[in-house]
C-alpha cells in the first residue's frame, strides 16, 4: 500500500514539473524556419519555443496538387459533410462562399489521416499522446478572432490556398485579450502560409488566421502523458 502511494506521488510531481515546464515562454523568442526538417532537429528546436515553419516535409506525404477545394470535391462525389448539427453538401463549396472549422471527420472520410499521422512523427517524441488531426476549408474572406494553444504543440499545415496568419508571444496577453483582429496586429508575427508549408505555434501563444480568397488547412496537436490532463482542464 505504501508502494502505490510513493509511485502516486511520483507521478503526480513529475506531471507538475511538466505542467510547469509547459507555462513557461521564452519572451525573446524569433521566428525560426527550417528547411531540411527531420525529427531531431525539429525537436531540438522545439525546445527554443518559438514558433517554426517547416518546409521540405508536408510534400513527402501529402499530394498538395490533389487537395485544392475543386480537386476534393471531384474526388469525392455526393460527399456530404457533417459539421456539428449541419450536413452540408460537399459540392456546395464549388457554387458559393462555404466554410468548415475544425472538423475532424473530414480528415477521416477524406483519407487524410494517415498522412497526417506520418507528418506528425518528425514532431513527437516517446512521451506523446493524444495526437489529433482537424480539417478547415474556406472559400470566401474568413477571420478567425484570438484563439491560444492549449497543447504541447499546434501544428497548421497549409493544403492548398493560402492562410495569413499572426503569431502572438504569450508576454503580450495583457496588449492583444478582448481586442480587435486589426488593433492588436502591431504585436504579432506575420506569416503567409502556402502550400505545403507547415506552421509549428509554441504552447501558450495566441494566433489570429485570414483568408481573403480560397484555403484547405489542417491543424495537428499533441500533448504528452504528464501534460494531457493538465491541458485537459485549464
Amino acid at each position: 500500500f505504501m508502494i502505490f502511494w510513493i509511485i502516486l506521488l511520483i507521478l503526480v510531481s513529475i506531471c507538475i514539473k511538466y505542467s510547469l515546464e509547459l507555462r513557461k515562454f521564452n519572451s525573446s523568442a524569433e521566428l525560426i524556419q527550417l528547411q531540411n526538417p527531420t525529427n531531431t532537429t525539429i525537436n531540438e528546436l522545439l525546445n527554443k519555443k518559438s514558433p517554426l515553419i517547416v518546409h521540405n516535409l508536408a510534400s513527402r506525404y501529402l499530394e498538395i496538387d490533389d487537395l485544392t477545394i475543386d480537386n476534393l470535391v471531384k474526388n469525392n462525389p455526393g460527399y456530404i459533410i457533417k459539421d456539428n448539427d449541419k450536413h452540408i453538401l460537399f459540392s456546395s463549396f464549388l457554387e458559393e462562399n462555404q466554410q468548415i472549422s475544425e472538423n475532424p471527420s473530414m480528415i477521416k472520410d477524406l483519407k487524410i489521416e494517415k498522412k497526417l499521422n506520418e507528418i506528425l512523427k518528425t514532431f513527437t517524441n516517446n512521451l506523446s499522446c493524444n495526437l489529433n488531426h482537424k480539417l478547415n476549408i474556406y472559400k470566401g474572406n474568413y477571420k478567425i478572432n484570438l484563439n491560444r494553444n492549449n497543447h504541447d504543440n499546434l501544428i497548421y499545415s497549409q493544403l492548398s490556398g493560402e492562410t495569413i496568419f499572426f503569431l502572438f508571444n504569450p508576454k503580450h496577453k495583457n496588449d492583444i485579450i478582448n481586442k480587435e483582429n486589426q488593433s492588436i496586429k502591431k504585436w504579432g508575427f506575420k506569416i503567409s502560409l502556402k502550400p505545403g508549408i507547415i506552421l509549428s505555434i509554441p504552447p501558450e501563444w495566441f494566433y489570429i488566421y485570414e483568408i481573403d480568397e480560397n484555403s484547405v488547412l489542417s491543424s495537428s496537436y499533441y500533448d504528452n502523458y504528464f501534460t494531457y490532463v493538465y491541458n485537459m482542464i485549464k
